[in-house]
């Protein structure tokens, strides 16, 4: 907080306490614990919960959405302990997948319409139980002069933003943000080619809306985490030998994903910093059950949401070790306190 009073002592000394106090309090952390408690079958519910279910993300009151193949053998989504059954396919079969959800409990997805037709959606809690969502989203209205050949969802924010990718019909794609109460849509321009081979794709986004991470390219040759507010766009590379997907992202900029082995097919979690353009962790994996673990998402108290084994046993992760300061926030909690010493010494 900027100061406009006249420079005394006591108000040296009061700036220097608050930088202190807001530096030590604000700095983003990094949950850079080398192991992990996992949780496996967080979920009490929904009643027909079968096997095959997708974890998609995990809100900060811990509330896990996704998809699963159901006892009826139907594939609704669910959020918590409730199905989300919107819309049927020809056959019958409820196919719907719950992709992401904000702080409130709102949620976005994609849903088969009756005649086969994939829809993106965005339900309040209120709409959980109904049989239509409470909104079906429209075609993004920037065509880039083609049209628009479909969409694709990757999360909400706390503020209203559903963010996706918009797919033209010259193979172009572009990230968009979608107003809700302004039924308005924003495609971003971004430091890479809209037209670049592969596409791009949106898996996540912050709650605050700051941090986009995704996948571009071919399958499983680069993620990336971009950053609304500095337009920059970090790519996320993997080792030699595997693929990588970035999966979710929190308001801190900690990357969650996973890589996988291209000759085994064994996946391991990784956290990717987007202040530091660097990996926090790579290799976890919850060793109690097998060596197939991806991470989906992250919330902003740094609960990682997952699956596990090739039978998708869903997992919440957490680091056993306490957080510790990105290095960038470590320089930057540093550089307040010698900041605030000096301050205080200073004589009238």
């Amino acid at each position: 907080m900027q100061q406009t009073t006249t420079w005394g002592k006591p108000q040296r000394t009061a700036l220097a306490a608050a930088v202190l106090v807001s530096l030590l309090g604000a700095a983003p952390m990094a949950q850079a614990g080398s192991s992990y408690t996992f949780n496996e079958n967080p979920l009490s519910g929904p009643s027909d919960l079968g096997y095959f279910n997708i974890a998609n993300g995990i809100n900060n009151s811990g509330v896990i959405v996704g998809n699963y193949a159901s006892t009826s053998n139907t594939n609704p989504g669910f959020v918590g302990n409730t199905s989300i059954t919107y819309g049927v396919d020809g056959n019958g079969s409820r196919l719907v997948n719950v992709l992401g959800i904000n702080s409130a409990g709102d949620i976005v997805g994609t849903y088969q319409g009756a005649l086969g037709a994939g829809s993106i959606f965005y339900a309040t809690p209120s709409a959980y139980s109904a049989t239509t969502p409470t909104l079906a989203l429209g075609l993004d209205t920037n065509t880039h002069g083609n049209s628009v050949n479909g969409e694709t969802v990757g999360g909400i924010t706390d503020t209203g933003l559903i963010v996706g990718t918009n797919i033209l019909a010259n193979g172009a794609q572009y990230i968009y943000e979608y107003n809700i109460a302004g039924n308005t849509f924003t495609d971003l321009s971004l430091p890479i080619s809209a037209t670049i081979l592969g596409g791009i794709k949106v898996t996540g986004v912050s709650s605050d809306g700051t941090y986009i991470t995704g996948n571009y390219g071919a399958y499983g040759t680069d993620g990336y985490v971009y950053d609304t507010v500095t337009n920059v766009f970090t790519t996320i590379s993997p080792t030699a030998g595997s693929s990588i997907f970035a999966e979710g992202v929190n308001k801190y900029g900690e990357v969650v994903g996973y890589t996988q082995d291209k000759t085994t097919g064994d996946s391991a979690g990784f956290i990717f910093s987007a202040v530091t353009a660097g990996f926090v962790s790579t290799q976890i994996i919850d060793t109690s059950y097998d060596v197939y673990t991806t991470f989906n998402g992250v919330n902003d108290k740094g609960v990682i949401i997952g699956n596990n084994g090739y039978d998708y046993v869903i997992f919440t992760a957490t680091p056993n070790a306490s957080a510790v300061p990105l290095p960038g926030a470590a320089w930057l909690m540093g550089s307040g306190l010698l900041l605030g010493l000096r301050l205080l010494k200073r004589k009238v």
